[in-house]
């Protein structure tokens, strides 16, 4: 088939917007706004995209020519599929500063409600697009993959969302949404009706199916992180076996939990929630990812129990990050600023500021919420590991090289999601890590030990700050560190030296 052919049987989705679309949108003539995709012969009215599912042979056979076709196929692990996109007019589908190889900003796929992510595989990094001269769009064709994990299925209708924003030139930028449904003829699929016997058939049981291992491995640390916390005591009591523990805690939180199984929570799964309770609560948007589930269930109930700072002390893939500089930062000697306490009480506030923007933000535009959490380097530095364009990558980097300097800077004063979790940790129950009378009365080495100046003068921990490092538990364990234990030993040896004094006379009498 021919492109004519394609799109008249519908196996290439033709997607058109014009400029009254946008004015409608927006409320301001299209002529007002910079068109920056504009580009020689292409329309300044008109802006068509076109999508295809490529693992259907008759499409993308078509599409691409059977070298390239044959060539997607062994690119694509098992059970992954994937779409191709391209666009005319004026405006591009792919941001300014698109990252090849990463996920774009400007569309999205849903499915039955649900968001499906997809990522650009780079496909034609080393060669040139071989298709059909009459072809449109072909400067910006991208292939992109959607995960075996994600649940898609493509006998069903899908959505191709498009955020679309515009600089104006005399009024305010608008960002407005488009969405566009499409589905595969029937002719592709053989359909059955599933066997009820089999028992749910909703499409997160498979997700977590396929992802057990990962699962059973998660489950099995938070276990082991949750006996270590019931034994801190113990744990605490040797210093150097407790810092090895730590060390490889952080190193798995920052490697499997983070890079490796994609669990870092966001703020931003905090004003989903907010939103579907707001919408009709359905739980199964929240299944699809088991990980993200898995910690979230965990960090609830340790915030109920115990506060915020299991989780950003032990759990938060970027926080380990941050610590890990912190240790590089000690072992070069570099000099850390300590910020002044009157500064610091200011400062914690602006991250409580910046979650109460977000949220109000979302339930008026959950698109500018999405683009506004951004203040979150999650993306950039965990999810993405930094292959995203270099704004975003110069302000991750930025926030950790401040860390090396102030400690856990970004999670102390701006971090969104640590401020929900201390919202929400006001509940907990106890306040589990123990003091001595001597705590603040005189002694102050936990609190200038402190690395977030969570205990004040008086020897009182801010749990809403407390990141629970268990560091000043080690140092009052600790009869080397610990200032009173110091002191006491220092009588008591004084007190055994002064009885051997009077204890010897007698005897040699």
């Amino acid at each position: 088939m021919n492109w004519q052919q394609l799109l008249q049987n519908g196996y290439v989705k033709e997607w058109l917007i014009t400029d009254k679309d946008v004015e409608q949108a927006t409320g301001s003539p299209l002529s007002t706004y910079q068109l920056k995709n504009v580009e020689a012969g292409q329309s300044s009215t008109e802006f068509r995209v076109y999508y295809a599912y490529l693992n259907a042979p008759s499409i993308g056979r078509n599409l691409l020519g059977d070298v390239e076709f044959e060539r997607l196929t062994t690119t694509l692990e098992q059970d992954e599929q994937a779409i191709a996109i391209m666009s005319t007019g004026f405006y591009s589908y792919l941001e300014d500063k698109f990252w090849p190889g990463t996920v774009p900003d400007r569309v999205g796929l849903e499915q039955q409600g649900l968001p499906i992510q997809i990522r650009d595989i780079n496909f034609y990094s080393r060669r040139t697009a071989a298709l059909a001269p009459q072809v449109p769009g072909r400067e910006n064709l991208r292939v992109f993959v959607i995960k075996k994990e994600s649940g898609f299925n493509p006998s069903l209708p899908m959505s191709l969302g498009l955020n679309m924003t515009l600089s104006g030139e005399q009024q305010a930028d608008a960002t407005v949404h488009f969405s566009d449904t499409y589905q595969l003829p029937k002719k592709f699929f053989d359909i059955t009706e599933p066997d009820t016997n089999l028992g749910p058939s909703k499409p997160w049981v498979s997700i977590w199916q396929d992802r057990l291992p990962q699962i059973t491995v998660l489950c099995i640390a938070l276990l082991i992180l949750t006996v270590a916390f019931y034994k801190q005591q113990r744990l605490s009591k040797g210093t150097k076996n407790f810092h090895r523990f730590r060390w490889l805690y952080l190193f798995f939180t920052l490697f499997f939990i983070g890079f490796y199984a994609q669990g870092q929570l966001s703020v931003v799964n905090i004003y989903t929630l907010l939103l579907e309770l707001k919408n009709g609560f359905s739980l199964d948007i929240f299944l699809l990812d088991p990980i993200l589930f898995i910690l979230w269930v965990y960090t609830v109930i340790s915030l109920v129990l115990w506060g915020r700072g299991l989780f950003c002390g032990w759990l938060c893939p970027f926080g380990a990050l941050q610590e890990m500089l912190a240790w590089i930062a000690d072992k070069l000697q570099i000099k850390q600023l300590r910020v002044p306490t009157a500064l610091h009480q200011q400062l914690i506030k602006l991250k409580y500021v910046i979650l109460g923007v977000l949220v109000i933000v979302a339930f008026y535009s959950s698109t500018l919420a999405n683009t506004l959490a951004e203040v979150e380097p999650f993306k950039t530095s965990i999810t993405l590991g930094f292959m995203r364009p270099w704004n975003f990558v110069l302000y991750a980097l930025l926030l950790l090289g401040i860390g090396l300097f102030i400690h856990k800077f970004y999670c102390r004063y701006v971090c969104p999601l640590g401020a929900g979790l201390a919202v929400i940790g006001k509940l907990r129950r106890f306040e589990w890590l123990n003091r001595r009378s001597e705590c603040g009365k005189p002694c102050q080495v936990c609190r200038h030990r402190c690395g977030i100046n969570a205990i004040d003068r008086t020897g009182q921990i801010d749990y809403n700050e407390c990141i629970q490092c268990l560091e000043c538990i080690v140092i009052i364990n600790d009869e080397e560190q610990c200032a009173p234990a110091i002191i006491e030993q220092r009588k008591s040896r004084k007190q055994r030296n002064s009885n051997e004094v009077l204890i010897y006379p007698a005897e040699r009498a």
